[in-house]
C-alpha cells in the first residue's frame, strides 16, 4: 500500500513516524482516517489524494551490514485518485493540484510542485 501525501496532511503524516507502543494505531493517533482497500489487506489513508494498492514482487537488499536498506519492487494492483487532483482531459495528475511531498533524509522533506514541461522534439511522441 502506498499513499501519496499532499502538503495539506504533512503534519499528520509526520505524526505517523512517532515511535508508539505496538498496540497504538498510528493512523488514529495522527487523526487520519483508515479506509478499506479493495485488493490488499492494509488500509488506505482517506486524506491521501492518491492511494496505490500494491503487491510486493521482490525485496532487494542494498548496502552493507547494519547500514543497509531494502529496495522494494511491487506490482500495482489498483489506483484510487481523488477527482480534485485528476485532470480528466489530459488523463494526468498535475503536480500543482497534487502538491505531493516526499520524505528525504532525517527530518527533511521536499515539495514536488516545482514543475516545468519541455516539448519533446519527436513529432510522433504521443505522451501528451
Amino acid at each position: 500500500m502506498l499513499n501519496i501525501v499532499s502538503e495539506d496532511v504533512a503534519e499528520a503524516m509526520n505524526a505517523t513516524s512517532e515511535d508508539l507502543p505496538f498496540d497504538v494505531d498510528e493512523l488514529e493517533a495522527a487523526n487520519l482516517t483508515p479506509v478499506p482497500s479493495t485488493l490488499v489487506r492494509p488500509m488506505r489513508v482517506a486524506e491521501a489524494p492518491v492511494q496505490i494498492e500494491c503487491r510486493v514482487e521482490q525485496l532487494i537488499p542494498i548496502g552493507r551490514g547494519n547500514q543497509g536498506n531494502t529496495l522494494i519492487l511491487a506490482e500495482v494492483l489498483a489506483y484510487h485518485i481523488d477527482d480534485a487532483v485528476f485532470d480528466a482531459d489530459r488523463k494526468r495528475i498535475p503536480p500543482d493540484r497534487l502538491k505531493a511531498i516526499g520524505r528525504m533524509a532525517g527530518d527533511g522533506y521536499s515539495r514536488t510542485r516545482e514543475y516545468f514541461e519541455m516539448v519533446r522534439p519527436d513529432p510522433n511522441y504521443s505522451g501528451r
